[in-house]
């Protein structure tokens, strides 16, 4: 992941489209990781 972010940096991406990749990526991302984060608090 850290590889493909620094690829997507490196290359002559337009700026939008960067944005927007990573509001997607974030999009699924996000609810992952808050659902990994709530089970890990419970599990507490």
């Amino acid at each position: 992941a850290v590889v493909l972010l620094i690829v997507l940096c490196r290359s002559s991406f337009p700026r939008y489209r960067y944005d927007l990749l990573m509001g997607l990526v974030w999009r699924r991302v996000l609810p992952i990781l808050m659902g990994g984060f709530s089970c890990f608090i419970v599990a507490l």
